[in-house]
């Protein structure tokens, strides 16, 4: 358990960085990326979003969506380079991993 809140605590950090230094209101972010402003707040808190909510963050703050989940940058910062795509893609493949880890961790708290 401690893995995943580690995860979401450091995307959560990132993400709340990012919106304070956009210069933008919390209204106006959740206009956006097309989501409500409770679910912003709880991005910020120890939430992580979907996959098509994740493109449309790093694609405003032009990051990648590797460094939004883990704080690791592979090089290929800046949404314009690739197609959407190949965002959509990248942005399924990092929830399935997200899954994976939840059920690989909620498997592991059952043995104890």
């Amino acid at each position: 358990m401690q893995a995943k809140k580690c995860t979401i605590v450091n995307f959560s950090l990132r993400f709340k960085s990012l919106c304070e230094s956009s210069g933008k209101t919390q209204k106006e972010l959740a206009k956006l990326f097309d989501i409500s402003e409770s679910a912003l707040v709880n991005y910020k808190k120890d939430r992580v979003p979907r996959a098509d909510e994740l493109l449309r963050i790093a694609t405003f703050f032009d990051v990648s969506i590797e460094w939004l989940l883990t704080g690791n940058d592979d090089g290929m910062k800046g949404a314009p380079n690739l197609s959407a795509s190949v965002w959509k893609s990248k942005a399924e493949e990092a929830e399935k991993k997200i899954q994976a880890m939840k059920a690989g961790l909620q498997a592991f708290i059952k043995k104890f």
